[in-house]
């Protein structure tokens, strides 16, 4: 990877685990992922997408929700998270949230690294 380049590490997932197939699982109300963060100072960002049923979002720990939309309504609705939080050493973090009730989900993952 170029070393100039601020993206580091990126993981995905869904209810059939990490980079799972578009079509299956079994919802639940914990939509998460692990993402292996390269460098110490980097930030971890997820995005995290569901079908919304008029369930309430919760971050995951440590988590700053930074962005949250909804799109649709009723049953034809679907809602996006954006959480960041920083990450002081290398490590592998849970990028998550916890829903009121259960979906179908998707998680995408970034690290974000420290200018050089």
């Amino acid at each position: 990877m170029d070393r100039s380049s601020p993206i580091g590490a990126v993981a995905s997932a869904n209810t059939l685990g990490p980079d799972g197939a578009c079509s299956g699982g079994s919802d639940n109300g914990s939509p998460g992922v692990n993402l292996t963060v390269s460098q110490g100072g980097s930030w971890a960002y997820g995005a995290l997408g569901w079908k919304a049923d008029n369930d309430t979002f919760t971050t995951g720990p440590g988590y700053n929700l930074r962005a949250f939309v909804r799109a649709g309504t009723g049953g034809k609705a679907a809602d996006v998270a954006i959480e960041d939080k920083p990450v002081t050493a290398t490590s592998t973090v849970t990028v998550n949230g916890y829903l009121s009730g259960t979906s179908d989900w998707a998680v995408v993952a970034i690290e974000i690294k420290p200018r050089p």
